[in-house]
């Protein structure tokens, strides 16, 4: 059964009735929330300009190549970590975006969406290691990304951002990305240590 549903952008709010439609069952993501929220109230030209030029880019890198999943919710989650110095919960992410960036003007747009883009080739460089060209740095980011370190991707795309425009030097981001590993397995020798004395 097909149903077809016109709203007239003047008297209807297309993202409330989207919003409705996500309570009733219908499993949409936080990425997809977001993503309605910042292109529905934009001309179609608006529309196609911020797509294209911001949110398909962050679609593509924050995606698992393995898996060919996307991570895009997660992403936007350790974003909003960073930004925000707490870390929202699972399900809260589109509210937590929306109460950050509550506009949907093109300028505030562009400018809100600029540093997401930004720290998203880094993020997609902590998700597919592959990707990064430098072979030591290659081979921490495969050992974080077995253990599944990922209480630390905001901490380490801001990093990976300070070094990859100089204001870290190699040995300094090396000795930050090498601390969490460390860290980890501390915590894992300190858990199995403790399972088995008891």
């Amino acid at each position: 059964m097909f149903v077809e549903i016109s709203l007239d952008r003047d008297k209807d709010n297309p993202q409330r009735i989207f919003e409705s439609l996500n309570s009733t069952g219908l499993e949409l993501s936080q990425a997809d929330l977001i993503r309605n929220f910042i292109l529905m109230g934009l001309k179609i030209s608006d529309q196609k300009k911020i797509y294209n030029n911001y949110w398909e880019i962050i679609e593509k890198l924050a995606t698992d190549e393995t898996t060919n999943k996307s991570r895009v919710s997660d992403f936007i989650r350790d974003y909003l970590t960073l930004v925000n110095n707490k870390i929202p919960n699972k399900g809260k992410v589109y509210e937590e975006f929306k109460t950050k960036y509550p506009t949907s003007e093109i300028s505030d747009l562009e400018t809100n969406l600029t540093p997401i883009k930004s720290l998203v080739k880094y993020y997609n460089k902590l998700l597919n290691p592959k990707n990064e060209n430098d072979n030591e740095i290659r081979l921490q980011l495969e050992f974080i990304n077995r253990l599944e370190i990922n209480v630390t991707y905001p901490f380490l795309m801001k990093v990976y951002e300070d070094f990859t425009e100089n204001v870290i030097d190699k040995n300094t981001f090396f000795k930050c990305i090498g601390i969490n590993s460390v860290i980890c397995l501390e915590k894992i020798y300190s858990w199995i240590t403790d399972k088995c004395t008891k």
